[in-house]
């Protein structure tokens, strides 16, 4: 139903927009506070009633008309049956649109000629490539046409979809989600396929409270129709061993409430504002997919924005074509960056991406990738003590491990192109070989300067042959003069790339105080050990200046400044 969806700024901040394809699934992620439910919220407002007056996110929707048959049936397919004795104005229908988070539904009467008129007009001239690209049809259009195919749902309605609805008088219009699904077969059968695949039971309607609808859930499917829609004593003795859905958990009852909403009518803009509430990772996972799936099914345009890597995922898996849109908003600038689906698979594709957990940084504000898990665990650590103590930390940032220096930048420079900060946190040694201008290029250094690096690399680690020292045992205090200028101006240049080099050697150099001589495999749970883990505790260790300290402070600055190098604009 949709073309395009234009937003009011780009990946750089500036009045630039971004215009994309919403494709079958469109999802928005960033850090808290970045927009991703407003958004929806102003596609809603543009969608159920034209472009509003005022909007922060969203610029334009350009509806994908349906051509005059189409576009008569799915105006007709929302026509209610009137109560006897009302009567309307020559060519006017009414039309129903229920609202299944209130229950509630609105009527309102429409000259269906003039608006399958409008419709035309914008169709024809669409389909003859001449129709602006700002146009905006009239208001009708989508107040009479577009709101009738549009949800939206939200995690503070997501419980009251499975409560009890009144029947209502079913030869007329459907009421409500639950009296739609009751009317039709093949809608509730589906549900009860996706809930029996995902929870292991089946979606049943009981109207045995005569007037009332209820969802339970049952261990078998009903027999036939009659079984479950009856009120004789086998419907009964069904309904009463199956599960009122209100003793459910609340996992259950959001799972099967967004569910039974989304196929109880024919949505083609579906707007899900966190589907992952109240989910446990492995049913956010299910979720994703299932509602990729029907995005696929109804031909519509969904909208979800989430904080759950498990329900991107199942978004991914399930084959439907998505884009990711990451919103960030940090000092008063705001960006949209879209990864195109094709980028996504590729990078999906990609076990050591998978693995590591990349997709989890899509939802912070920054990204720390170590060399390895005790790495990665050791400067978390110190960050969380910075925090606490209120010195410079990064916030909002998660900690990656790779596997080792070579990996990090295959998980630095996809982080980098979706607009996270990924800094690159390395060990003294990447300095010798090739690894560091393999790096250098991953965090988008201009090809001229990783020229002029490479070089100054190479005679820092002729000079350290040159004097017979190990890199790794000591770094830079092992030079004097020239040469530990040569190597503190390195480390500054890669530092403002936010490629940072522990200068003393390696992770288990820092804090030489306390004395830990153990071997690798035992290195951490014994640094752990000595730093204590209760901060009553007379000797545990608290931030200081300098050391490990300064190293992490010095992260949190690039990651936190708006102006940092190393991020493409596009």
């Amino acid at each position: 139903m949709l073309n395009t969806v234009t937003l009011k700024f780009g990946s750089n901040g500036t009045l630039s927009e971004l215009s994309v394809d919403p494709l079958r699934m469109t999802v928005f992620v960033g850090p808290n506070n970045s927009g991703k439910s407003l958004v929806l919220r102003e596609i809603q407002q543009y969608a159920e009633h034209g472009k509003p007056a005022r909007s922060k996110i969203v610029e334009h929707l350009e509806i994908a008309y349906p051509d005059p048959e189409s576009a008569a049936v799915l105006v007709r397919s929302r026509e209610a049956a009137l109560p006897p004795g009302q009567y309307l104005q020559e060519n006017h229908v009414r039309l129903i649109r229920t609202i299944p988070s209130s229950g509630s539904v609105s009527q309102f009467d429409v000259n269906v000629p003039h608006l399958l008129q409008n419709i035309q007009g914008a169709w024809e001239k669409q389909s003859a490539s001449s129709l602006p690209a700002r146009f905006d049809p009239w208001p009708g259009v989508f107040e009479q046409f577009v709101s009738l195919y549009t949800i939206a749902l939200d995690g503070r309605t997501r419980f009251a979809l499975t409560e009890p609805r009144q029947a209502g008088d079913l030869q007329l219009a459907p009421q409500n989600h639950l009296a739609a699904l009751f009317v039709n077969d093949v809608a509730r059968a589906r549900v009860r396929e996706i809930t029996h695949d995902a929870i292991g039971l089946y979606f049943v309607i009981d109207p045995t409270n005569l007037g009332t609808f209820r969802i339970r859930m049952s261990l078998r499917a009903p027999a036939d129709p009659t079984e479950e829609q009856a009120v004789d004593q086998r419907s009964r003795n069904f309904h009463a061993a199956a599960t009122d859905i209100a003793e459910a958990s609340d996992g259950v009852k959001a799972f099967t409430g967004l569910v039974s909403a989304l196929i109880s009518a024919d949505y083609r803009i579906i707007l899900v504002d966190e589907p992952e509430a109240f989910l446990h990772p492995p049913l956010a996972r299910k979720l994703g997919g299932t509602m990729a799936a029907l995005a696929t099914e109804r031909k519509a345009n969904v909208f979800a924005s989430t904080h759950s890597a498990h329900f991107l995922m199942g978004c991914i898996e399930s084959g439907t074509r998505t884009n990711i849109i990451r919103l960030t908003y940090n000092q008063g600038s705001a960006t949209a960056r879209l990864l195109p689906d094709s980028r996504l698979s590729t990078l999906m594709r990609d076990p050591l991406l998978r693995s590591t957990g990349v997709l989890n940084a899509l939802f912070h504000a920054s990204a720390v990738v170590c060399e390895a898990d005790r790495d990665r665990a050791f400067y978390e650590e110190i960050n969380t003590r910075l925090v606490a103590a209120k010195k410079p930390a990064v916030t909002d940032g998660v900690f990656l491990n790779a596997q080792n220096k070579q990996t990090i930048r295959r998980i630095v420079q996809p982080l980098r192109e979706m607009g996270i900060p990924a800094a690159a946190v390395v060990d003294v040694d990447i300095i010798k070989g090739t690894d560091l201008r393999d790096l250098l290029g991953a965090c988008f250094v201009p090809s001229a300067l990783v020229h002029s690096l490479t070089i100054l690399r190479g005679n820092i680690e002729a000079r350290f042959k040159e004097l017979g020292l190990d890199m790794k045992a000591g770094g830079v205090r092992q030079l004097q003069g020239a040469d530990r200028e040569s190597f503190e101006s390195l480390m500054e240049q890669l530092r403002a790339y936010g490629v940072f080099v522990v200068p003393i050697g390696e992770v288990e150099s820092w804090l030489q105080s306390l004395r830990v001589a153990a071997a690798k495999d035992v290195w951490l749970t014994t640094i752990f050990e000595r730093m204590r883990s209760d901060p009553n505790e007379v000797d545990y260790v608290r931030p200081e200046s300098g050391d490990v300290w300064g190293f992490i402070e010095a992260v949190a600055n690039w990651t936190s400044d708006p102006m940092r190098h190393g991020m493409p604009l596009e």
